[in-house]
């Protein structure tokens, strides 16, 4: 099974861009244990740039996030193949499925409380309106950046990623 052809989106994400999670979802839903060692050794290749670190989470956040919700929606089934695995560890899945989705939306929300405190340039004293401002240029710069990834080359994403990380760190240092 885990060399089957990809036939749809979700088998992309699942097998061809996470191959160790989806393997380990296997393992898990199939009745094996997973268990840390401190004794084995292994090797890895590290991103030792930007555009190579860029490149991993572009690939390892959706295939995450697709390994979850696979061992979410066959939950009874995994239980019942499983000793290792109970409800209170599909529920600790569950939750890691939510919190990834509204990460985005909570970085922002923090950056612009964040700014709206620092850079309280609202008229009148108003921080209500600098926070929305902020929330709002945020919001749109999120926007404009999920379209450069959808419908841009990738070096265009990866300019777009760094120019956005120099502008973000410089503005959050200040």
């Amino acid at each position: 099974f885990y060399a089957t052809n990809v036939e749809k989106a979700k088998d992309f994400l699942t097998k061809d861009m996470g191959e160790d999670r989806w393997l380990c979802t296997l393992l898990v839903e199939n009745g094996w244990r997973l268990e840390y060692s401190a004794g084995a050794e292994s090797s890895t290749y590290c991103p030792d740039n930007f555009d190579e670190f860029y490149k991993q989470r572009r690939r390892w956040t959706p295939s995450t996030l697709a390994n979850l919700m696979a061992l979410c929606s066959n939950a009874k089934e995994v239980i019942d193949n499983s000793d290792a695995v109970s409800i209170v560890f599909i529920v600790y899945q569950a939750a890691m499925i939510f919190s990834t989705i509204i990460a985005p939306g909570t970085v922002i929300l923090v950056m612009a409380a964040g700014l709206s405190y620092s850079f309280d340039i609202a008229p009148n004293n108003n921080s209500n309106s600098t926070f929305v401002a902020f929330l709002i240029i945020f919001i749109l710069v999120s926007l404009a950046f999920g379209t450069i990834c959808v419908y841009c080359r990738q070096e265009t994403q990866l300019m777009a990623a760094k120019v956005l990380t120099l502008i973000f760190a410089v503005v959050m240092a200040a």
